[in-house]
């Protein structure tokens, strides 16, 4: 009895940690700020991190010069996106988070 409950709890918890991880993949990381207003004039009022540290932080996280910095709704989410123009004449694009300034995503790649 003891041996069929340790199998049956070791197949529930497979099952979970199978769904949980197919969750994990299809979701998205979103900014901690949700847009209510599609007028971007509001946005900056909405943003808890300033433009330059936003800058700052995409900066260190992808040495070069910022070439562009934009707030934005991305999804529903209030984001940053800062272009930056690496020493090899590359542009990568960082989202951060508009609320605590972690970085979303890094998108390498394109030629200046």
């Amino acid at each position: 009895m003891k041996h069929a409950l340790l199998i049956i709890n070791g197949l529930i918890l497979i099952i979970c940690i199978t769904i949980a991880g197919a969750f994990a993949r299809q979701s998205k990381p979103i900014g901690s700020i949700k847009v209510k207003s599609d007028d971007e004039a509001d946005f900056v009022d909405m943003a808890r991190v300033p433009l330059d540290s936003a800058v700052k932080a995409a900066l260190q996280a992808v040495p070069g010069r910022a070439l562009k910095a934009e707030l934005k709704n991305e999804d529903g989410s209030l984001v940053y996106e800062v272009e930056v123009i690496k020493t090899d004449n590359r542009i990568t694009d960082v989202e951060l988070d508009a609320g605590n300034e972690k970085i979303l995503k890094i998108k390498a790649g394109r030629k200046a």
